[in-house]
């Protein structure tokens, strides 16, 4: 939370009773400086919060760490925030979801080789190739995804690599000019860029414009035959485990192409 506190989690017996599958509890923390804080093994904070998400998840089968905001200079507290969660857990599973990466980058907080030594589970979120901000493209091209997860092979034992699947798609305009602010003088070129003639004004003399401009949407997103396409070449490529963001949103033809394959881990 904004006081970084746990929120008290849904019980897994009213809501899991029937799933035969193991249950993972995932925290996240959606702030650059409240992650930093949190790391810091000089404040009380790390700790308290080590403890209480030990305890949140005391009815799970294990715990996953979704922090997406770890600054790199934060790589070395975050490895020792998660070696002392894995630690208090014990049996149980501490997976990570980390970003996705191509190749090591000299200063990093998700570091594959380096996580995958404290870990049970290393989750690639291999999406968001391209962005809200970003020019329209794929959220997740197969030819990206093998570089991601050629890369991951080499860093990551193949027991604890799981390559994400993208359940998503996004879509961009192609007129940027609404949402944003402007200063005089770039107003004053829109106008004369879109020809407006005239301006109105208030009662108290404040002007505005109004353009009126036929606007196109581009929109790229995953179906069946994507998804086939992509998990194909995961398995091609000896990739033993997937996940998925976030099962509820998918093509549901998607489901006839998969089969669970029983092995020790989740008998």
């Amino acid at each position: 939370s904004a006081f970084s506190e746990v929120p008290a989690p849904p019980p897994k017996e009213k809501y899991f009773s029937d799933c035969p599958a193991k249950v993972h509890l995932v925290t996240s923390c959606d702030s650059r400086s409240q992650t930093h804080l949190l790391l810091l093994p000089e404040l009380p904070l790390r700790n308290k919060i080590i403890d209480d998400l030990i305890e949140a998840s005391k009815t799970y089968d294990g715990l996953q760490v979704d922090w997406e905001l770890v600054s790199p200079e934060d790589d070395e507290n975050f490895i020792e925030f998660l070696k002392i969660l894995k630690s208090k857990l014990g049996e149980k599973t501490l997976s990570i979801a980390i970003p996705a990466r191509i190749r090591t980058l000299s200063k990093d907080a998700y570091n594959y080789e380096k996580l995958a030594k404290v870990a049970d589970k290393i989750i690639i979120m291999a999406y968001d190739e391209h962005w809200a901000t970003s020019k329209p493209g794929p959220i997740a091209s197969t030819d990206w995804c093998k570089k991601i997860s050629d890369y991951a092979k080499s860093q990551i034992p193949p027991e604890k690599l799981v390559m994400g699947l993208s359940f998503y798609g996004r879509a961009w305009r192609d007129d940027t000019l609404g949402g944003k602010a402007y200063i005089y003088p770039t107003l004053q070129k829109i106008m004369e860029e879109n020809k407006v003639k005239n301006h109105r004004r208030d009662e108290y003399g404040v002007p505005s414009f109004t353009i009126t401009k036929k606007l196109n949407i581009t929109a790229f997103y995953d179906d069946e035959t994507s998804l086939f396409v992509r998990t194909k070449m995961y398995a091609e490529n000896e990739i033993k485990a997937l996940s998925f963001w976030r099962i509820g949103q998918e093509d549901e033809a998607y489901w006839k192409h998969l089969k669970i394959k029983e092995t020790e881990e989740n008998k």
